[in-house]
């Protein structure tokens, strides 16, 4: 009985520290209890630059939260109205190691389709929008200070413009942004669901077929960098292994994936989804896609385009549209709710070094800062922007905050 008793001691201490990042990788958390708080580490990713911000949601694993604090004052610093263009990016901006700002744009033949800025907001130089070169996503940030965005085709640039190298799907790529890897390796999906791993040289190092899938999720990495997860086809959440696009496993979501999937530290991802009864929930699974929890967001309709933050302890931020916003603990349990101030929150909250939550509305172009228990700091809007959608944003060294919309506007925020 005693040796029966210890072996089943072993068995749950070696299960509960699988998914670390130290540990063989895609091996199931299966905590008995799960905690109400879990430390979040910066992952090393020696693949990107060494900036504050170098890809949309500031790191690979979908998780929009900044080593730096963030504004305080809600000052606005600069506004910028870019002539012949529609909106920004919804994959946000990147910034570069030099403080450069880079911006995708959305716009009118022969307008500005990516621009980079000084932080003052003085441009650099553009490129022009076309609809044989269009730029779609976000940019991402190579150590080697190379510019990844894709539209039509995914393109390389040098840091003053230029271009390296260009490749073509079979379509236009539908992500928010492209992945990087951590040995650099980039990879993108296009709109008819098919996934690319690319070489930092632009060749094609697999390619897998997953079929056309609803929603514009990004592709988001384990923190071991062994495996990618994204949207399948038939309101899926995949994970594939990064070295040749294998599938390892899938979870039905029974919803159209917009946004996410978001990776802890830890390894479990986080999604949302809903069931036949059309109920809407946060979900948890382990690097394995076992089930760890799920959290049902009462009244929720539709499927956000807002992200999913998780803070330095774990605890896990999100917007549903019309429910207002929502705080976890690392067990998937409701801290506080808050009703939005304004209208419906669909954009990404992101956490600072302080734990400050930012919220950007859909609705108006405003943001409110939150602390981490949800007392309302301050609000910032820039006077004379037009309604419109505030998009992902990017959070400097210095505590600036660089905003993109659904308008031809960008800004600055102190």
């Amino acid at each position: 009985m005693f040796q029966k008793s210890c072996l089943s001691l072993l068995v749950i201490l070696l299960l509960s520290f699988a998914c670390t990042r130290d540990k063989k990788p895609l091996e199931p958390e299966k905590p008995t209890v799960i905690p109400s708080t879990m430390p979040q580490d910066g992952i090393p990713w020696p693949s990107l630059a060494d900036s504050p911000w170098p890809i949309s949601t500031v790191n690979p694993q979908g998780i929009a939260r900044s080593p730096f604090l963030g504004p305080r004052e809600g000052k606005v610093l600069w506004a910028k109205q870019l002539e012949n263009a529609y909106k920004a990016s919804q994959g946000g901006p990147a910034l570069g190691a030099d403080g450069t700002v880079y911006f995708s744009l959305n716009g009118n033949p022969g307008g500005p389709g990516f621009v980079a800025l000084s932080s003052s907001g003085q441009t650099k130089w553009k490129l022009s929008w076309d609809y044989n070169s269009r730029f779609d996503t976000g940019p991402v940030i190579a150590a080697d200070s190379t510019i990844y965005v894709a539209g039509t085709v995914l393109s390389a640039l040098a840091p003053d413009g230029t271009t390296k190298w260009t490749f073509r799907g079979e379509t236009g790529f539908a992500e928010i942004r492209p992945l990087l890897g951590i040995d650099g390796t980039i990879f993108l999906k296009d709109f008819h669901g098919n996934i690319y791993a690319i070489t930092p040289s632009g060749r094609i190092r697999w390619q897998k077929s997953m079929g056309q899938t609803q929603g514009l999720s990004y592709i988001s990495m384990s923190p071991d960098g062994s495996a990618i997860y994204t949207a399948g086809k038939d309101s899926t959440l995949i994970a594939l292994n990064a070295s040749d696009g294998a599938l390892l496993w899938s979870v039905k979501t029974n919803l159209f994936l917009y946004a996410g999937p978001a990776v802890d530290s830890q390894g479990n991802v986080y999604f949302y989804s809903a069931d036949r009864n059309n109920g809407r929930f946060l979900c948890s699974v382990s690097c394995l896609g076992a089930p760890r929890w799920l959290f049902q967001v009462d009244g929720g309709w539709g499927s956000p385009y807002g992200g999913i933050t998780i803070d330095q302890d774990g605890q896990i931020y999100f917007g549903w549209l019309n429910r207002g916003i929502f705080a976890l603990d690392y067990g998937g349990r409701l801290r506080w709710k808050l009703a939005f101030p304004e209208g419906y929150t669909d954009c990404p909250i992101i956490s600072d070094v302080a734990r400050n939550l930012y919220v950007l509305n859909v609705l108006s172009p405003k943001i409110w800062c939150f602390s981490s228990v949800g007392t309302f700091q301050f609000s910032a809007q820039v006077a004379g922007w037009p309604e419109s959608q505030l998009f992902p944003s990017a959070i400097g060294k210095d505590g600036v905050m660089y905003l993109g919309s659904s308008s031809p506007w960008i800004a600055a925020i102190k």
